[in-house]
């Protein structure tokens, strides 16, 4: 996996509890959910770089065009690409620990 900043690796941290659920998480320890996090990050993250080079990417980034017309519309700040990206792979994150429980 690609060096992450400290917050990234929270959210990621984070959002493999939260997709994990209190109970489910609650029976793992720190250590134990912190390196499953990062494994299903790395896969991630593997996966992503590959659709990037097969040319894959594209609805994900027509949804992060989408988000920056109607953030700037709003005359709101936009984040920036690898913010966003970010949260999107949290997401994805969340969603595959939800399906291991």
């Amino acid at each position: 996996m690609p060096p992450e900043s400290v917050k990234s690796l929270d959210r990621f941290f984070d959002a493999y509890r939260q997709g994990l659920g209190a109970r489910a998480a609650a029976r793992l320890s720190e250590d134990r959910i912190r390196a499953d996090a990062m494994a299903v990050a790395a896969r991630v993250d593997a996966e992503i770089a590959r659709l990037q080079r097969a040319g894959g990417l594209k609805s994900v980034n027509a949804s992060y065009r989408q988000y920056r017309l109607e953030t700037s519309a709003r005359g709101e700040r936009v984040m920036r690409y690898a913010d966003w990206m970010n949260r999107y792979k949290a997401g994805l994150i969340r969603e595959i620990a939800a399906n291991l429980r």
